[in-house]
């Protein structure tokens, strides 16, 4: 399986110290060889090893991975470029970002997975909020699972609403989950993780743990 070499780690670093175009332009080969190039790699090898557990998944790399140029037009940070590369693994990749899925973003520092969802319209929060409020007792067993537990101890993460629709406040003292605005679960990668060669088969553990429950979020769309 393949791995992130250290380079991996040193390039973004060199790239973190000197956020600049011009940085870009004099090392953008080397940026290819140790960032973008081992990284499409990986999501490669990972989406063929997820493929049987989830086979609606994209298929290709490109589907998934973000573009590495920030959008600055409305930011008052106007670095160029993303200090970490990602990607969102699910049936419709990085096209639809409130689909329920698998956020990879690797850094010189570590690493960040994101699973479930973590942006909802209006329209889709309902429905979820009604999902996770009319299966109360499958939402809790998927939280409860010990694999779930073993990789995310945080369990059900996501910003709470300070005020309900009215709709869903009869709701919230059987089901607190229901004020919630996101429904994710969260791990940290230490950078040591990041360039280990058992990498892939990490994530693809995580991955296994959290698809129930991106499928039973899917439920609302």
């Amino acid at each position: 399986m393949p791995t992130l070499a250290a380079a991996f780690r040193t390039t973004l670093r060199a790239l973190e110290r000197d956020n600049s175009s011009g940085w870009m332009r004099a090392h953008r080969e080397e940026y290819q060889r140790h960032v973008t190039e081992p990284f499409r790699s990986l999501v490669g090898e990972l989406l063929d090893t997820l493929r049987p557990l989830h086979p609606e998944l994209i298929r290709e790399p490109a589907e998934a991975i973000f573009r590495p140029q920030r959008d600055v037009r409305f930011s008052a940070n106007k670095a160029p470029y993303q200090i970490y590369v990602a990607a969102n693994l699910s049936p419709f990749g990085k096209r639809d970002k409130s689909f329920p899925g698998f956020y990879l973003q690797l850094s010189a520092s570590g690493g960040t997975i994101i699973s479930g969802v973590y942006h909802a319209e209006p329209p889709q929060l309902a429905q979820l909020r009604r999902l996770v409020v009319g299966e109360k007792t499958r939402l809790a067993k998927m939280l409860s699972a010990t694999g779930f537990r073993k990789h995310f101890p945080e369990g059900l993460e996501g910003e709470v609403a300070k005020r309900l629709p009215p709709e869903f406040q009869p709701a919230i003292a059987a089901q607190p989950l229901v004020a919630h605005k996101q429904f994710y679960c969260s791990a940290k990668l230490p950078a040591s993780a990041i360039t280990a060669p058992t990498l892939v088969r990490m994530l693809r553990e995580q991955y296994a743990a959290t698809l129930p429950l991106c499928q039973f979020l899917a439920e609302a769309y």
